[in-house]
């Protein structure tokens, strides 16, 4: 490349960076002003008689204020919060919103009262998602509980499990290797926190590999989410388990197995299913045939907030579908 050419190359990176830098502070900016903390906290009411109380529970986390994510604090209602458009005109918007089933509860500052830790997604309006890591203190009688620390874990970042030990979170991520994508990330990484004097501090950081099928064998996984349908009907049982290069599982009605090919999360595919031949009432025949049917289109698998996430495409339509799934416990 000549002289002039990689200065102009240089130049251009500079001025890309920097404009996604600024159209993320506007966004930042967009969010605060319209999700700013007010002088009169969002009230939840207290517990029924005779309920056990978990502080901070998940209604006091989708109305709470939130440090650390834009400029000012960002208070959410029911959950999330969203901004006006970066640009003018644009229908982008930025976006912070609560990932609910993250939450993890334990007693994080060791003054006898429970807290919680919960991860947020906040999006500037483009394709990326930056993912945190909040703690939340409990708060004292009737008073609201306090968000006290926030972490950026980073872009697009993917949650395969969190927990707590010895007052510590404990996080299992899949981030975005050297070789991948920043749409696709690979890495299994663990990451470890403990609060101390109202800041999260990391303990360590440990790259455990590549994601492959393997990581998904040894448990049961139950479908709580069918593509566009929401979660799966009450009393449904929908599960698969992963073996070599097989799947199995229930279907919903009737027993099924399969056949797979790769091993990575991005050139996975399962192939037609045989199953047993018991005929069941409606609406169960019904929903067994579409999630059949949709595991023969699955074209990758993941994790999000801790749940498995198989990916199909429907028909011709471009649009991504989801079989989501949760841990046997």
């Amino acid at each position: 490349m000549r002289k002039n050419d990689l200065v102009y190359h240089l130049l251009f990176i500079r001025d890309q960076e920097n404009s996604e830098m600024n159209r993320r502070r506007l966004a930042a900016a967009s969010l605060s002003a319209l999700c700013v903390i007010t002088a009169f906290p969002i009230l939840v009411g207290p517990s029924p008689v005779g309920a056990a109380e978990v502080s901070p529970s998940i209604e006091q986390l989708r109305n709470l204020a939130y440090q650390g994510i834009g400029e000012q604090p960002i208070r959410l209602k029911d959950g999330e919060c969203e901004g006006e458009p970066a640009v003018a005109g644009s229908a982008e918007r930025p976006r912070v919103k609560l990932l609910e089933d993250t939450r993890v509860t334990a007693d994080l500052n060791d003054d006898g009262r429970t807290d919680a830790a919960v991860l947020l997604a906040a999006s500037a309006g483009g394709s990326g998602e930056s993912i945190y890591l909040a703690v939340v203190l409990a708060g004292d009688d009737d008073d609201e509980p306090e968000n006290v620390a926030t972490e950026l874990l980073g872009d697009r970042v993917k949650l395969r499990s969190m927990k707590t030990e010895d007052k510590r979170l404990v996080l299992d991520l899949v981030e975005a290797g050297p070789d991948d994508a920043a749409c696709c990330p690979s890495l299994k990484v663990r990451r470890t926190y403990h609060l101390e004097k109202g800041a999260l501090i990391e303990n360590g950081r440990e790259e455990q590999g590549h994601l492959s099928l393997a990581d998904l064998s040894g448990t049961t996984w139950n479908l709580t989410h069918l593509g566009g349908q929401g979660p799966v009907p009450a009393g449904t049982h929908i599960s698969i388990a992963f073996e070599d290069d097989q799947v199995s599982g229930n279907a919903g009605c009737n027993r099924y197995f399969a056949g797979t090919k790769g091993t990575g999360p991005y050139d996975f595919s399962i192939g037609p299913p045989g199953a047993t031949r018991r005929a069941c009432p409606e609406p169960a025949m019904a929903l067994e045939s579409q999630y059949l049917a949709a595991l023969q289109k699955v074209s990758q698998f993941g994790f999000l907030s801790g749940a498995l996430v198989l990916t199909y495409r429907a028909g011709d339509d471009l649009h991504p579908e989801t079989l989501r799934f949760a841990a046997d416990r």
